[in-house]
């Protein structure tokens, strides 16, 4: 007997390194904001966190308390300790073919504008290496599997 079943599958990318990519649509609905995002699949980080890159491609206004706060806590990216700022109200959409499934998460992390640039260059902490990460927050939801080329999350 065969039998059907209504699982649904995000299906992303494996990239440079074997990292697990997933593309998706952050909304805040609070600060009107609906952006596609990145995603790095990261199931060792227990936030999604927003990096200040895409924070600026969105628009998001650091000096307008209305839209960001600091956080009470800090995250640890790397070896650097930093206080995030919170997206309120924030939900995902993963859209892949032909299955839309919406997150609510609720208050999003976003990292803060880097430091000034030190006299020495150390590339581990460039901005251009910042990735938006999908953290356990919200694959914990989620099966996660692979494929040779893809990563699926399956619900």
């Amino acid at each position: 007997m065969m039998m059907m079943t209504d699982a649904k599958k995000i299906v992303g990318d494996i990239g440079i390194g074997g990292l697990g990519y997933i593309n998706a649509i952050l909304i805040s609905r609070p600060n009107r904001i609906c952006s596609p995002i990145r995603f790095c699949v990261d199931t060792g980080c227990s936030v999604t966190i927003i990096s200040h890159l895409d924070a600026l491609r969105m628009g998001l206004d650091y000096s307008n308390n209305k839209s960001l706060q600091k956080s009470d806590q800090q995250t640890i990216n790397g070896v650097r300790a930093f206080i995030p700022y919170i997206l309120p109200g924030a939900e995902i959409l993963f859209h892949s073919e032909g299955t839309s499934i919406l997150e609510y998460v609720g208050n999003i992390h976003v990292m803060p504008p880097p430091p000034p640039p030190p006299t020495t260059t150390n590339r581990a902490n460039d901005e251009s290496n910042q990735l938006s990460l999908l953290g356990v927050d919200v694959l914990k939801k989620f099966t996660i599997s692979f494929s040779q080329n893809n990563i699926i999350l399956g619900k």
